[in-house]
């Protein structure tokens, strides 16, 4: 119902928006449409009386900050044409994640939206030398196996592919807002515990490389065999965590306020298929970092079906912990789940992925250990589509 033009050159490029703006006194009128709208006080001239402004251009004339920038662009239009140029790239691309995944000729330089990386070590560290070390230091019990499969989880399972933000490159787990989500409470002590490693391959190892080694390390020592988890060197280290602005944690079921279609979203946010999803969620939890969020309980750390087997042939009562809602095992003692470990009882699709798993061993094994590498891998993004580790 609005009617009029914005400028005096419609169909050509110009700053005239601005000029026109700034230039002129505005008064509300009701339009032909019906609707309110601003044109040019007491004009004359036919050209300036085809001219109109709605409600919120006139208000940029009535904020300080903002008339600054409309009188700026008014006298510059070079000015203006670089900053809408720079605005419209950002409009148009922010979602599409970083500068790799674009193509072509017309890509200008990376921007600051597009959180960039520094480039990863020319002759990364030998993938053996670097899961020795860890290994040495699972058997000084400095660290647990749960404890490094926890660490490797929480930082890579951010991913998103709605804007391809998240995921293990960066390693942003180490900074603000990620090391302060409730769910990553303790996990900076597994961090402090691994940082001799990064200092004795200076130069070679990144924390994120590392953080993912350490994941393949703790897995190992739960038995599945090292062939079975690839691992694709190259990650680099954020500096900060402004790349995680946005994104939200992947905790234990309290982020989905008991809603099952929240956390099938979720899934689908990040990527990652309900297969995997669902042989994720038998990962071994640590003792140690459960009680650092406050779920006071026994944790099982195994990498078994068994974990199936409890979810889907118990009865759950809810009770209440210091970290949250936790479900205990109806009629028996100690016997405890999270609210993402029923959503597998209660929702019939991820129940029947997690039954399949339960009555067959070898395939709960070896799709755990293909969900485990894409979900490690999901983030190393080569063009629009591929991806550098496959």
């Amino acid at each position: 119902g609005f009617e009029g033009s914005w400028s005096l050159t419609p169909t050509q490029w110009s700053n005239n928006y601005f000029t026109e703006l700034v230039g002129q006194e505005w008064e509300v009128y009701m339009g032909p449409g019906g609707k309110h709208q601003w044109r040019v006080k007491d004009t004359k001239n036919a050209s300036l009386a085809a001219l109109m402004m709605l409600t919120s251009d006139v208000s940029l004339l009535h904020d300080p900050s903002y008339k600054a920038l409309s009188e700026h662009f008014a006298k510059h239009p070079k000015a203006f044409d670089n900053q809408f140029a720079h605005a419209w790239y950002k409009l148009t691309t922010r979602d599409m994640g970083p500068r790799e995944r674009c193509v072509g000729p017309f890509v200008p330089p990376v921007q600051a939206f597009q959180n960039p990386l520094p480039p990863p070590p020319a002759h990364p560290a030998a993938f053996d030398a670097v899961l020795t070390d860890v290994e040495a230091l699972l058997a000084a019990n400095t660290v647990a196996p749960a404890e490094l499969v926890a660490l490797a989880y929480q930082t890579a399972s951010t991913v998103r592919v709605t804007d391809y933000k998240g995921g293990a490159n960066g390693a942003r787990i180490r900074f603000a807002p990620e090391s302060a989500w409730k769910v990553n409470k303790g996990l900076d002590v597994v961090l402090g515990r691994l940082g001799s490693l990064v200092q004795k391959h200076a130069g070679s190892l990144t924390w994120a490389d590392l953080i993912v080694v350490a994941g393949t390390a703790g897995l190992k020592a739960f038995g599945l065999p090292l062939e079975a988890l690839p691992f694709c060197p190259g990650r680099s280290d954020a500096t900060d965590g402004t790349g995680s602005a946005h994104l939200l944690p992947n905790g234990f079921g309290e982020d989905y306020e008991g809603n099952v279609a929240l956390y099938v979203d979720k899934m689908v946010v990040s990527g990652i298929p309900k297969w995997a999803v669902v042989a994720l969620a038998a990962r071994p939890k640590s003792q140690a970092h459960m009680d650092s969020i406050g779920y006071n309980a026994t944790w099982r750390s195994e990498l078994s079906t068994d974990f199936y087997n409890v979810v889907l042939e118990n009865q759950w009562v809810k009770t209440q912990t210091p970290g949250g809602a936790l479900y205990e095992a109806k009629g028996k003692t100690g016997v405890f789940a999270t609210q993402t470990d029923l959503f597998l009882y209660y929702d019939p699709e991820l129940r029947a992925i997690a039954e399949a798993y339960a009555a067959d061993d070898a395939l709960f094994k070896k799709r755990f250990a293909e969900a485990w590498t894409l979900l490690m891998n999901a983030d190393r993004y080569d063009g629009p589509t591929g991806n550098k580790c496959y």
